[in-house]
């Protein structure tokens, strides 16, 4: 358990630092959102094989998985939400209407 939350805490720094040292950094879309949401369910549902998981994602998968779970956690804490982190990603990653807003997608995970 200790080690699924490291690995994801390290997989949301790296994603955090490099969203923030660009300098042109454009608003995430709902479509990126929802393939983030999908790479971060992937990862946590593989938890239990997470030395075969880190061998073989992609780097732009941990990309995508470090958005959805910083964009999930700003926006829980923010208006209180609660929940778990695989479930709130499982509403967004289940998502195919992608005319929803960004901010659309992260309201429908706050109950």
């Amino acid at each position: 358990m200790k080690f699924s939350k490291m690995i994801c805490g390290l997989l949301f720094c790296l994603c955090f630092f490099s969203v923030v040292s660009t300098t042109n950094a454009k608003r995430l879309s709902s479509e990126e959102l929802i393939d983030g949401c999908s790479s971060l369910v992937e990862i946590l549902e593989s938890k239990d094989e997470i030395l075969s998981i880190i061998s073989d994602i992609s780097q732009a998968d941990a990309m995508r998985a470090g958005v959805c779970r910083g964009a999930l956690e700003e926006y829980a804490r923010v208006n209180h939400c609660r929940g778990s982190l695989k479930n709130r990603a499982s509403v967004i990653s289940e998502e195919f209407n992608v005319g929803k807003s960004y901010q659309q997608l992260l309201k429908n995970t706050c109950w």
